[in-house]
């Protein structure tokens, strides 16, 4: 069975091209409807101890340091956050360099600072996610923004720390700070009036992250069976898809301790044998509604101007005026998370949205190049490794594999095929 989401008209009835002074306010009065329309209901695990965070609460529970290259044994302790400025009007000088808290607009320039929590509270998160935010960023295919046939909708998600990957291994990669997203790719129709779901990424772990092309069950009808050992076309009619709660909104399912995004619960494979860091996600747990707290995230080039050589911040008056909050933490150019201790297997915390590769150019493109399936009729595995053409509206797939690293800007490996069995079905026109 295949199933979409309906088009509907938005409420333009407060915009109206003719008073409004320029385009970009059109857009972004739309793009809050856009927002919350399809905004995910996240799925914690039913035994999560590590519950999701807005920016600012989890700020306020942390020191920033400056890393000498003796990960977190020998650091500088540079302030306590106390507000935004506190985080990305920072410099320090070590051995003979100056070093600058804050990026600059056009590329990242990662720096040896990083948040260190000093009240555990921060690990544990918010268990009231009704306070806890969802940070929203557009990506559009073209410069013009109306002119786009579709846009990509990432929606990030931050938790204050990321568990053990086994309790036998307990602190094998665990890390402070962890920020997660998901894409849904919106099919547009006109100025933003009707709108559908063409594909949704959900971004697992690092280089395992994946695009899923159809809607394979709405909650409430029978077709709502998402299980992760239902893996076949045989078993389940439909082959592997995205599920939508009975409002429309899509479902990602958010693993045990590691938070990595699923679009069905039960054990979820991953690419060691024996399942030794397979994942877990379940129906059991606490339910996040991101509608109900949706913060959209402007360029960078938007939240900061060129003063002679140096990059400085809009002060707070013109950013409040324009975007009603600060998100100036955009800036910062560190590590949300202490260096870890490399001996007992830790991780370091990750860098932050706008240190990313996909926050500046989108996620990986569906393209032959990263995918594996089944032709339709055709009973063999196809793996085209050796072009990088898009897909046009005549193939025929199930999932496509997309390669991203969700803790580094640079480290980024395309092409990168999974042994992952999948089925047919029909795709949309993506190029």
């Amino acid at each position: 069975m295949h199933c979409s989401n309906s088009s509907e008209s938005f409420d333009c009835s407060f915009v109206s091209t003719e008073t409004l002074e320029n385009k970009q306010t059109l857009v972004q009065s739309i793009e809050f409807q856009l927002a919350s329309k399809y905004a995910p209901e996240i799925r914690l695990h039913s035994e999560e101890l590590y519950y999701p965070a807005s920016v600012e609460w989890f700020l306020q529970r942390c020191d920033l340091r400056f890393s000498t290259g003796k990960g977190d044994q020998d650091p500088v302790i540079i302030d306590t956050i106390t507000d935004i400025d506190c985080l990305i009007n920072q410099s320090f000088k070590f051995k003979e360099q100056t070093f600058f808290s804050m990026q600059t607009p056009n590329k990242p320039n990662h720096s040896p600072f990083y948040l260190r929590v000093k009240d555990q509270t921060a690990i544990f998160g918010q268990k009231d996610l009704n306070n806890v935010p969802v940070y929203v960023r557009f990506f559009y295919p073209e410069e013009d923004k109306l002119a786009s046939n579709y846009v990509d909708i990432q929606y990030y998600f931050f938790y204050g720390y990321n568990g053990a990957l086994k309790s036998f291994l307990p602190t094998v990669g665990i890390h402070e700070g962890d920020w997660e997203h998901i894409t849904v790719r919106v099919r547009l129709d006109g100025i933003f009036d009707h709108s559908s779901i063409m594909a949704i990424y959900y971004s697992a772990h690092g280089g395992e992250g994946r695009w899923y092309l159809n809607c394979a069950g709405k909650e409430g009808d029978d077709s709502f069976v998402p299980s992760a050992s239902l893996r076949s076309i045989e078993d389940t009619g439909r082959g592997i898809g995205y599920f939508l709660n009975n409002q429309d909104h899509p479902i990602v399912y958010s693993s045990k301790f590691l938070h990595a995004s699923y679009p069905t619960s039960g054990r979820q494979r991953r690419f060691l044998p024996l399942g030794l860091i397979d994942d877990y996600t379940d129906d059991k747990g606490s339910c996040w509604s991101t509608w109900n707290s949706i913060v959209i995230m402007p360029e960078i080039s938007d939240i900061c101007h060129i003063s002679r050589s140096d990059y400085q911040p809009l002060n707070d008056s013109s950013f409040s005026l324009k975007h009603n909050y600060d998100i100036r933490w955009m800036l910062f150019n560190g590590q949300w998370g202490r260096k870890g201790r490399k001996s007992y297997g830790e991780s370091d915390g990750p860098y932050g949205p706008g240190m990313k590769v996909y926050f500046r150019k989108g996620d990986c493109p569906i393209t032959l190049q990263n995918c594996i399936g089944h032709a339709p009729g055709n009973a063999g595995i196809w793996n085209n490794n050796s072009t990088s053409k898009t897909i046009s509206s005549s193939t025929t797939i199930s999932t496509i594999v997309t390669t991203t690293n969700e803790n580094n800007y640079d480290d980024t490996t395309e092409g990168l095929c999974f042994e992952l069995k999948v089925f047919s079905q029909n795709f949309v026109q993506v190029d």
